[in-house]
């Protein structure tokens, strides 16, 4: 999740939709819901900055907007197949 947000984050959208299409059989509902809880948002904070800030100034927002993308993603694949 943390590569796939941080590759949307920057534009590089082919990495981007590299880790969506690893992760298309995940719930993205239920990273949607671990992702907006609280104290999540201090856990990624700490594992951003481990990781070299990655994530930008607000990493559960960022892990936010992927699962987003993520689900978008599966949706648009789900409707080609």
């Amino acid at each position: 999740m943390r590569i796939g947000a941080s590759a949307l984050r920057v534009g590089y959208a082919s990495l981007a939709l590299t880790v969506v299409l690893s992760l298309r059989n995940h719930d993205s509902a239920e990273w949607v819901a671990y992702f907006e809880r609280d104290t999540v948002a201090d856990e990624e904070q700490t594992h951003d900055q481990l990781y070299g800030h990655l994530l930008g100034p607000d990493p559960q927002l960022a892990l936010q907007d992927f699962v987003r993308f993520l689900g978008a993603a599966n949706k648009a694949v789900a409707k080609t197949s």
